[in-house]
């Protein structure tokens, strides 16, 4: 099962989903992950209420977990460095993350070459609405949102 959170980036703090277990990966030619469902819901956020509205109704289209107090939940802004304590901070395999600041946000993660080895650490620039893709805590893909708000 790959597991997987959706998170945002505000001003002063991160806020995350819970870790949805299960077929959380970008899809590929064999595999229909979850992972367009995430990016195109995370377009559609542009604040806290947004995302929440986005993270249940992900939740309630794919996993039906209805155990859990609350889907969501603050972090500190330390946590943007993928490359140290990676399983201590995020646990998932995958992290779906958007700026919602109206500033550039850098992002540490590790590099790996087109075989999957890990050549280093490389910060990573996440503009303004713009989603990253991690897997575990490398650098999956970069996706621009253009949401109006």
């Amino acid at each position: 099962m790959t597991r997987g959170q959706i998170a945002i980036i505000m001003k002063s703090k991160v806020m995350t989903s819970i870790e949805f277990n299960g077929d959380m990966y970008m899809p590929t030619k064999k595999w229909a992950g979850h992972g367009r469902t995430v990016i195109n819901a995370l377009k559609r956020v542009y604040d806290v209420a947004t995302y929440q509205f986005e993270v249940a109704k992900f939740n309630k289209d794919h996993h039906h977990y209805n155990d859990c107090e609350t889907l969501t939940y603050e972090r500190s802004l330390d946590t943007l460095d993928f490359t140290k304590d990676y399983f201590d901070n995020w646990f998932s395999d995958y992290v779906y993350i958007k700026n919602l600041t109206s500033k550039d946000v850098v992002l540490k993660t590790n590099k790996t070459d087109k075989n999957g080895n890990d050549i280093g650490i490389v910060e990573v620039v996440l503009k303004p609405k713009a989603i990253a893709v991690l897997c575990f805590g490398t650098l999956h893909k970069l996706v621009e949102a253009n949401n109006e708000r």
